[in-house]
């Protein structure tokens, strides 16, 4: 194009503009991936390990906070591996990125031998692993959101695992291996907790639905044997569940309706170290029941909400 009437400096600001504006926009076209990655024994943070996307250049390693941030990523559906020295790398495919947006991911590493030069040990007595878990499935957010059957509800999703079966279609009542559903035991953040279903019935750790908000979970962890006596006197299952942290970077606000309830999620930072996460629901079936005559009219509410703060480089508060 020629612009004639353009004197050269005018002509040389124009096109300083245009080059700024368009890679403003190619720069707020990029989102970003983040999350953490833990040792599927212990529940801690892997320091040593690296996060990248498969067939490019971006990636990042944990940070002192516990994350790990990969920015400027450019919208499209990726290949995402965590690695580290001592574990066996995990690769999540699938991960799709959005522009301007934050997709949290959480990886879990199975530690693996390296071969190494022949060490000879000796010792008074035999060492006893009580730690050692068998029969182990990890399952992420993505992965519990994408299970059909699962209505998004981590308890229904277990049901596609061999040797686990609902008693009760209606209910989420689990047999694991021939066992009853109050022989399973339920961990929130590394709490033991009897129910975490709504309509529960007493002794039975199993429910008409989840009080687990999926938003919340980062991931899960379902041992259905071989797992030690940290777990208490449980016979059949242990399903630990990992809530996630609230975004540390800015402020977002999600709003849900399905078929059978309504809910508000917001989260944010709390200054440069802590970040919050709060969510609220309501069924909403009891108008339905009521309109169409029915005699009883079924519904709940709850609310979940998870605050950290990071004092140091190993401590934080939750």
């Amino acid at each position: 194009m020629n612009y004639p009437h353009l004197f050269p400096f005018q002509y040389l600001l124009f096109i300083v503009l245009l080059t700024c504006g368009l890679s403003a926009q190619q720069h707020s076209s990029s989102g970003t991936i983040t999350g953490h990655v833990y040792n599927v024994v212990t529940h801690q943070i892997i320091f040593s390990a690296d996060v990248m996307i498969l067939g490019s250049t971006l990636g990042a390693s944990i940070d002192s906070t516990g994350r790990f941030v990969i920015k400027n990523v450019p919208p499209g559906s990726y290949e995402v591996r965590a690695s580290a020295i001592g574990f066996a790398p995990v690769i999540q495919r699938g991960i799709v990125v959005r522009s301007d947006e934050q997709t949290e991911l959480s990886f879990i590493l199975v530690e693996q031998s390296i071969q190494a030069e022949e060490v000879v040990t000796t010792g008074d007595r035999d060492l006893l692993f009580t730690n050692q878990q068998l029969s182990t499935r990890s399952l992420s957010y993505k992965e519990i959101q994408n299970t059909a059957g699962g209505f998004e509800d981590v308890i229904r999703t277990l049901t596609i695992m061999p040797g686990v079966m609902q008693t009760r279609l209606d209910r989420n009542d689990l047999s694991v291996r021939g066992g009853a559903a109050s022989e399973n035991l339920f961990q929130v953040d590394g709490i033991d907790i009897a129910n975490i279903n709504h309509f529960g019935t007493q002794g039975s750790g199993g429910g008409s639905v989840s009080f687990i908000n999926l938003d919340f979970i980062e991931s899960t962890t379902f041992s259905s044997g071989g797992f030690g006596v940290l777990y208490g006197d449980r016979m059949s299952s242990v399903l630990s569940i990992n809530l996630r942290e609230g975004r540390n970077d800015r402020l977002r606000t999600v709003a849900s309706l399905s078929a059978t309830q309504a809910g508000l999620n917001l989260e944010g930072p709390i200054g440069q170290e802590g970040s919050y996460i709060v969510s609220a629901r309501r069924s909403y079936l009891d108008p339905v029941f009521k309109w169409y005559g029915f005699s009883f009219a079924p519904y709940f509410y709850d609310f979940l909400a998870k605050v950290t703060y990071q004092l140091g480089k190993y401590d934080n508060i939750e």
